[in-house]
C-alpha cells in the first residue's frame, strides 16, 4: 500500500472511531505502522477498524507484561530508568 493510499484509508477509517476527538490517534497509528495502540479507552477504537490496518488496542497494563514477555531484560532496565526519573 503506497503512503497516499493508506493517508486516504486513514481519513476514511478515522471517521468509524467513536470519539471525534480520538480520529487523531488513530491517524498517527495508521500512518506510523504501529502494532498497538495503547490506552484505556478500549472502547472508542473498536477492532473493525483497526484490523485492517494490522493494529491492535492494548492497555498499558497489558503492553508493559507484553514487554516483559518480550524483552525481559530491556524491559527491566527500561522499567528502572522510568523510576529514576521520577524519584
Amino acid at each position: 500500500m503506497s503512503k497516499k493510499q493508506v493517508l486516504r484509508s486513514a481519513r476514511l477509517h478515522c471517521d468509524l472511531v467513536s470519539d471525534p476527538e480520538d480520529r487523531h490517534v488513530l491517524a498517527a497509528a495508521i500512518s506510523g505502522h504501529v502494532d498497538a495502540i495503547v490506552t484505556w479507552n478500549e472502547k472508542d477504537f473498536p477492532r473493525e477498524v483497526l484490523d485492517p490496518f494490522g493494529i491492535e488496542v492494548q492497555t498499558p497494563d497489558e503492553f508493559v507484561l507484553n514487554q516483559l514477555m518480550l524483552e525481559k531484560l530491556t524491559a527491566l532496565a527500561a522499567l528502572k530508568r522510568m523510576r529514576e526519573r521520577w524519584a
